[in-house]
């Protein structure tokens, strides 16, 4: 079987490209923004949580990286498919075991942007405690320019109550959700979901 890196590598672009020029038979728009991306992974983790579509008798959130939200199994044992293979694909913070032992993770950017999990919470507290990539009450998410001020400066950034905020950090991600101070101070709230 393929690895993940040709198909992220070699299989997205081209598919990208081919929609590009209307060869896509899946109808998608033609920008994405990263409020957008945000919005996907938020409406994932609230199915997954609703439904506990991974099976484990707990309402909860899946905290450890983006890819899994499409790739991992839930209850029918087959792929969760909560994100798009894009999405999935744009993951910086994907987990080896997603793909099979070792494999290398070579992220590709969805319009022109890289995802990936959150470590903390705003009073520090980690969103998978000792390992566990559950969390019953909340996550974070942040979304960051995969080339600094070709389509946007800013990072953004998504936790459990729907929010999205952005701030420019240079291009980098962010691991750690801000402190309500920092959020006043540095970030610009946009998005509200719900």
């Amino acid at each position: 079987m393929p690895s993940r890196d040709f198909f992220c590598a070699r299989i997205v672009p081209l598919f990208l490209a081919l929609s590009v020029v209307g060869c896509d038979p899946v109808t998608s728009p033609p920008s994405r923004t990263p409020e957008s991306l945000l919005r996907d992974i938020f409406y994932a983790e609230d199915e997954l949580r609703r439904k506990d579509l991974d099976g484990n008798g707990i309402n909860d959130y899946w905290v450890a990286d983006v890819a899994s939200l499409h790739f991992r199994q839930g209850t029918n044992d087959s792929p969760l498919k909560l994100v798009s293979f894009q999405l999935a694909c744009a993951d910086v913070s994907a987990r080896h075991d997603t793909w099979g032992k070792n494999q290398p993770i070579s992220p590709v950017p969805f319009f022109d942007h890289f995802v990936q999990a959150m470590k903390t919470d705003g009073s520090g507290g980690n969103y998978a405690p000792q390992g566990v990539h559950f969390n019953s009450g909340s996550f974070g998410f942040c979304a960051f320019p995969a080339r600094y001020g070709t389509s946007t400066k800013s990072t953004y950034i998504i936790d459990h109550t729907g929010q999205i905020w952005a701030a420019d950090l240079g291009g980098k991600p962010i691991q750690s959700w801000p402190t309500a101070q920092e959020l006043d101070r540095s970030w610009t709230k946009k998005a509200q979901i719900r």
